[in-house]
């Protein structure tokens, strides 16, 4: 029986295989694909597109100045009452987009011992696909940062320089609306006052059916955050939130599944109850309180890693209503690749992604602590 051993071959020489097609973790699609529109016209002329986010293509500039003009709200005359004298004057406001570079670059072995080791897997090839699709990842934060905070934070860094706050229009869920946070041209004291109602909310309030009924009475009649086209909003709905959403009890369940449509084209949709359109965001924002002496806020965005911190009475996850020209996004440089063969002869194929655009709230300073927002809102719900 020796023999029948010494005949089979050693595990040095046994042969291995291995798959040649290195497989990209599976990522949730991103609703802000979509939802985007070109203003159309220039300087004083630019009429926005009445989509969520309004894209505007400028060059040769950093930034740019767009000329709006409020709606009117003067007191009319009646009757015999002279209007002469008593016209309203026009009230023109100022809105600076502002751009900033941003990029990422990979590399890879072009010849060599290395390269050899790399071809089977066709790594120079995945470069240029992965590349594209992290800077698309990173849009979709920068507009979430936009919408959240005022500005992406490409923009905080110079020679932007722009400083990021709170969205102005800010809803507890379940709080009422005589008692939602009031805003504070200060982001502390405006974020100690998100948290004193956030500590008073508890755990409960949360996406129910009674709490979207009165997020959009606060929307429609507060805030008269301007809808869409079709006189509706998107609500964008955290995973964890959509559970409690299409609760048949005290959700709205039942009443989607009676008013499914399989022709809706919205990313993730969820279904349509009253004004609003809602729309599951995997990539959802969550926010940590801090009750304690700073008071403060700490947004986590999912980008290429999701860092998220799990569910607990301090987190609440970030619900948005997005309505028409909720903000702008200044392009000043479209998306472009480089290549740098310096090192060693071109040894390595090192190449990178280069872009140069900013997101902004179209939020505009309305008086000392009252700053107009006409477009967006933000939701706090007790993470489940």
């Amino acid at each position: 029986m020796a023999g029948v051993k010494d005949s089979r071959i050693s595990g040095a020489l046994i042969q291995k295989g291995w798959d040649n097609k290195l497989k990209k973790a599976v990522e949730g699609n991103d609703l802000f694909s979509g939802f985007r529109g070109d203003i159309k016209g220039n300087g004083d002329k630019s009429v926005l597109s009445g989509e969520i986010i309004n894209v505007m293509k400028i060059k040769g500039k950093t930034s740019h100045v767009m000329g709006l003009i409020k709606s009117l709200n003067g007191t009319p005359q009646t009757g015999r009452a002279p209007v002469s004298g008593k016209e309203e004057k026009l009230k023109n406001l100022d809105f600076t987009a502002y751009g900033n570079e941003f990029k990422h670059g990979v590399n890879a072995d072009k010849f060599g011992i290395d390269a050899v080791a790399n071809e089977p897997y066709a790594l120079l090839k995945l470069a240029v696909p992965l590349l594209g699709e992290f800077m698309e990842k990173y849009k979709g934060t920068h507009r979430r940062e936009a919408f959240i905070q005022r500005v992406s934070s490409n923009l905080t860094v110079a020679p932007s320089s722009q400083s990021q706050h709170v969205n102005a229009n800010v809803f507890m869920a379940g709080v009422a609306l005589a008692s939602q946070p009031a805003y504070s041209d200060t982001l502390a004291t405006y974020t100690t006052n998100i948290n004193t109602v956030a500590q008073a909310s508890g755990a409960a309030y949360q996406l129910t059916k009674a709490n979207v009924r009165k997020l959009e009475n606060w929307v429609t009649s507060v805030k008269r955050i301007k809808p869409l086209k079709d006189g509706k909003y998107i609500v964008t709905v955290p995973t964890n939130q959509k559970y409690v959403l299409m609760d048949d009890e005290n959700g709205l369940g039942k009443y989607f599944i009676g008013s499914s449509k399989p022709e809706m084209v919205l990313p993730g949709w969820i279904g349509t109850y009253g004004r609003f359109h809602f729309v599951e965001d995997e990539r959802s924002v969550v926010a940590t309180m801090d009750p304690g002496a700073n008071a403060g806020i700490t947004f986590t965005y999912t980008t290429v890693d999701d860092s998220r911190p799990v569910a607990a009475a301090d987190k609440h996850d970030i619900v948005m209503v997005l309505g028409g020209d909720a903000a702008i996004e200044l392009e000043l440089e479209s998306p472009h690749l480089e290549k740098n063969d310096t090192v060693e002869y071109g040894r390595e194929d090192r190449t990178a992604a280069f872009t140069n655009y900013g997101v902004q709230l179209l939020e505009w300073q309305d008086g000392t602590d009252v700053r107009t927002n006409y477009g967006s809102a933000i939701v706090f719900c007790t993470s489940v």
